[in-house]
């Protein structure tokens, strides 16, 4: 995918997006489902669509994400190239 590197906490969050910044000119997440996997885990898929930030060439990506849920916060989130990826993952 475009940034293939682990995030950890707040920070680590904030520099998630501060290198999505840096690659892209603009860009959208556009969410389109969430299955519940397991009482604290659901699946989501989204697509990422912009444009890279030094070319301008148009981008739009989908890739699916397990997210980790406690007391109603994201706590973990791990993204995958595709939904089948993801599912295998999960183990479900």
């Amino acid at each position: 995918w475009v940034i293939e590197t682990a995030y950890h906490g707040h920070d680590g969050l904030r520099r998630w997006w501060d290198d999505l910044a840096e690659a892209f000119g603009d860009f959208d997440i556009e969410l389109d489902d969430v299955e519940e996997i397991d009482a604290e885990r659901v699946l989501t898929t989204q697509r990422f669509v912009g444009h890279f930030r030094t070319t301008d060439i148009a981008f739009d990506g989908r890739w699916a994400s397990i997210l980790w849920i406690r007391r109603g916060l994201v706590v973990r989130a791990q993204g995958f190239l595709s939904k089948g990826r993801a599912i295998r993952a999960a183990g479900t």
